[in-house]
């Protein structure tokens, strides 16, 4: 597998690769990792370094990264075919520059890949659309690609040819790990995860939560995160006085962070142009009723949810606190929902993931068993 996003900070792409390369193996799969020549945050197995990572802001909302070959390391293709005769190539975003296009131009072996990313009709991101078909010509020899959502099926299908075999996969979680379990609250314990950017709403949701405290005083809001809105969240919170109600505990991984879900009473997923995001399925696993804001992978993963007022139109406040209050407020209907979310997780489960992906592969190749490692 190759990817090209920055392993120091791992994000959802990151966790997924991470997560599908451990339930591959366990089907009896070798699997090789390559990516940037920087320290993974993550204990990948057989990962290999072999390029450079540069970052550029984007739209003040995001980070593009764009690999680059590095004097330190051979010819990137070379060194992963080099590696192994390996029977698939799976390259992740596979959109990012500038390693990425030359293995689809180069690679000998058949090549499938997946797209994390994904946006929302009046999203500013928008503006890509009009440069995919200039990309076209980079994906003639994709033999299938797999979208995490139905939505990034949409907004990238058409960067394919016809005959590219295509396929959404999901994300997924692990439920022996994110468990629900009764706590202690003397506080209702409101919980946001996420990287501290604009569109993750975390400014949306301090917002929301000064409105809210003026009905409701017997809360707390945990967040979990860093990034460059931080600051600014931070000043708002002193501010505004909310110091008392908004507890920062900056990036957590492993089982710190799913203490903190375990913990909480209810998840708030103010995002906007998400795919479909692991946290939400972090949160649906520990049955933590989860409010938000309608954006298209927040629905895609809630399809069926039973309290549909609870999901509700971006940025609007006045709906957002009304639908975080009457969770506070209602234990019952807390419970239902929690009943519900724990019945739809194992729909999600990493090991249904990795058997739809080895599915996929045996697809792409027309044959039995895949015999040699999978990269």
């Amino acid at each position: 597998m190759f990817f090209s996003s920055n392993p120091e900070r791992p994000d959802g792409l990151l966790h997924h690769i991470f997560y599908l390369t451990q339930e591959l193996t366990k089907l009896g799969h070798s699997v090789y990792i390559f990516g940037p020549n920087r320290k993974s945050a993550l204990p990948f197995k057989n990962y290999k370094k072999i390029i450079n990572l540069v970052e550029i802001p984007f739209l003040k909302e995001a980070t593009i990264f764009i690999t680059v070959k590095s004097k330190k390391f051979n010819d990137p293709v070379k060194t992963i075919e080099g590696q192994e005769k390996f029977d698939i190539i799976h390259i992740h975003d596979p959109y990012l520059p500038l390693i990425a296009w030359e293995i689809l131009k180069k690679a000998k072996a058949p090549i499938i890949t997946t797209f994390h990313t994904a946006w929302d009709e009046n999203s500013g991101f928008n503006i890509i659309k009009s440069f995919i078909p200039l990309f076209q010509d980079y994906f003639t020899k994709v033999s299938g690609s797999i979208f995490v959502s139905k939505i990034g099926k949409k907004i990238w299908g058409t960067l394919l040819p016809a005959k590219v075999k295509k396929i959404v996969i999901n994300n997924g979680v692990y439920s022996n790990l994110f468990y629900p379990l009764e706590n202690k609250n003397k506080k209702i314990t409101l919980l946001f995860v996420a990287r501290i950017v604009p569109r993750k709403g975390l400014m949306i949701l301090l917002k929301t939560l000064k409105e809210l405290i003026k009905d409701v005083s017997n809360i707390k809001l945990i967040v979990l995160g860093d990034g460059p809105h931080l600051i600014t969240c931070k000043e708002y919170v002193k501010n505004n006085q909310l110091e008392n109600f908004v507890e920062f505990k900056g990036y957590i991984t492993g089982k710190n962070k799913i203490k903190y879900y375990q913990n909480s009473d209810i998840f708030c997923a103010p995002y906007r142009n998400e795919n479909f995001a692991i946290t939400i399925l972090e949160a649906m696993s520990c049955g933590i009723p989860i409010v938000g804001f309608d954006s298209n992978g927040v629905k895609e993963i809630l399809s069926g949810y039973p309290d549909s007022d609870l999901i509700v139109p971006y940025k609007n406040i006045k709906l957002f606190k009304e639908a975080i209050k009457s969770l506070v407020l209602d234990d019952s209907k807390r419970k239902r929902i929690r009943k519900w979310l724990l019945a739809k997780r194992e729909k999600y489960s990493w090991e249904k993931i990795a058997k739809k992906t080895e599915e996929f592969y045996y697809r792409v190749l027309s044959r039995g068993r895949v015999t040699r490692p999978v990269h």
